[in-house]
C-alpha cells in the first residue's frame, strides 16, 4: 500500500509492501519539471544554484530530482545526502519485502520556493513532481511498485501549496526517459534499469539495433539510412516496442532492441 498525504509545506510517503512483493531494498525515485507563469522552463530558470540539472533534463522538461554529487537515482539511496535524507532526523528508511516482519519505506519531501527568488517579471513558480516506489535489489529489482504525481506551487507574496495528482502502478514513459537520461549522464551500478519488451526476431534482410542514451528515431535514421526524415521506416516495424504516438524527437529508453529494415 503507498499512502502520500501532506502537512504543507512538507509532504509524507509511505509503502507497506505487498504479500507478492520481492524487493529487499525498496527505494524512492523522484522526477520533476519547472514551471514558470504557465511554460515549462529549465531548472536553473526558476534557482541557479541547480543549473548542474540542466544537462539532466528531457525535452519535455523533466529530470530527477537529486543533489549534486550523488551516485545513486534514489532519494533514499546509500549515498551520502541519501543517508540524511534517511536519518531518524528526516524519518525516512528503505524498505524490504523480505524481512520478518516486512519493512516500509518512507520518505518525505519539504519543496521551498522564496519571493525573493522570483526573476523580475514573474510571479508564480510550479514544480510538478512524480514520486515512485523502486525495488533496487532482490528478485524485483528493476521494478516500479507505485508512484504519486503531485504539484508544488507557489505564487509571490501567497503561501505556498501542495497538491496530490494521479497516481497508479508504472509511472510511464517521461518517468523512465528522465532516469534513463540521468544514467547515461551518471552511470550508476547500482541501479538496474526495468525489463525493456522482448524484441521480435528479425526478418530476413533486416538487422538489429540497441537503442543508446540520447539516441531518437531521426538520430537513429540518420545514421543507419545517411537521412533523419526516414524515422519513420524504423517506426513502424517497432511500433508495439516504442510506444503508440510517440513523438519522434523524444529520446527511446536506452536498451530497446530495434528491428531495422535493411
Amino acid at each position: 500500500m503507498f499512502v502520500a498525504t501532506t502537512n504543507e509545506p512538507r509532504i509524507f510517503f509511505e509503502y507497506t509492501p505487498r504479500t507478492k512483493d520481492l524487493g529487499a531494498k525498496i527505494v524512492f525515485i523522484q522526477i520533476a519539471q519547472s514551471w514558470h507563469d504557465g511554460r515549462v522552463v529549465k531548472p536553473s530558470a526558476l534557482n541557479a544554484g541547480i543549473d548542474f540539472k540542466d544537462a539532466d533534463t528531457t525535452g519535455q522538461g523533466w529530470h530527477l530530482d537529486y543533489v549534486q554529487g550523488e551516485k545513486d537515482p534514489y532519494y533514499n539511496g546509500d549515498d551520502a545526502p541519501d543517508v540524511l535524507d534517511i536519518g531518524p532526523k528526516f524519518g525516512g528508511r528503505q524498505g524490504d519485502a523480505l524481512a520478518k516482519p516486512p519493512v516500509s519505506a518512507k520518505m518525505n519531501d519539504r519543496p521551498n520556493y522564496d519571493d525573493s527568488w522570483f526573476p523580475t517579471g514573474t510571479s508564480k513558480t510550479q514544480y510538478q513532481f512524480v514520486t515512485a516506489v523502486f525495488s533496487a535489489a532482490g528478485a524485483d529489482a528493476g521494478t516500479y511498485y507505485q508512484y504519486q504525481a503531485w504539484t508544488f506551487e507557489k505564487e509571490k507574496g501567497k503561501k505556498a501549496k501542495i497538491t496530490l495528482g494521479l497516481s497508479g502502478r508504472d509511472p510511464g514513459p517521461d518517468f523512465k526517459d528522465a532516469v534513463a537520461l540521468w544514467v547515461g549522464n551518471h552511470p550508476s551500478p547500482s541501479f538496474q534499469l526495468p525489463p525493456l519488451p522482448p524484441p521480435g526476431p528479425p526478418k530476413p534482410g533486416h538487422m538489429t539495433y540497441v537503442v543508446k542514451a540520447g539516441d531518437t528515431l531521426p538520430k537513429i535514421a540518420q545514421a543507419v539510412y545517411g537521412h533523419d526524415y526516414l524515422w519513420p521506416i524504423i517506426y513502424g516495424p517497432n511500433v508495439s516496442v516504442i510506444g503508440a504516438n510517440h513523438d519522434p524527437f523524444k529520446p527511446l529508453y536506452p536498451g530497446l532492441v530495434l528491428v531495422l529494415p535493411s
